[in-house]
């Protein structure tokens, strides 16, 4: 069961409804034809000047340092030695020269370390 309808509210369908108007005639295809072939052309221009402004643009920029520190970096060469069981033979006896020396207080190796200098890396300067 439906509700009526409201007192101001007009009929569209059914019963009590007025006739429907029907459209008599069409837009002229002349004039859709070049309304079209505006809009085609002007969306066309706005591209084409678009993609000059941005080539303009681009043609000098350098790329931005987050670019540039995104950018794939190639690690450096593997450090090759030529007689590697020379070096192996003289690391074994550095470390088991450390080990004879036996314990010694944190603060003590702390400062030798800062006095030799870390494995490859040289000792910090005396000030």
């Amino acid at each position: 069961m439906t509700r009526g309808l409201h007192s101001d509210t007009d009929v569209q369908r059914g019963e009590g409804a007025p006739p429907r108007e029907v459209e008599t005639r069409d837009a002229p295809p002349g004039r859709v034809a070049i309304g079209v072939g505006l809009f085609l052309s002007l969306m066309l221009i706005g591209l084409a000047l678009s993609a000059v402004l941005l080539w303009q643009l681009n043609r000098d920029h350098a790329p931005s340092a987050e670019a540039q520190a995104r950018a794939p970096v190639e690690p450096p060469p593997p450090h090759l030695l030529a007689h590697p069981a020379d070096e192996r033979i003289r690391l074994e006896a550095a470390a088991r020269a450390r080990l004879a020396q036996g314990p010694m207080p944190i603060d003590r190796a702390m400062r030798e370390v800062v006095a030799r200098g870390w494995d490859d890396a040289p000792a910090e300067p005396r000030r």
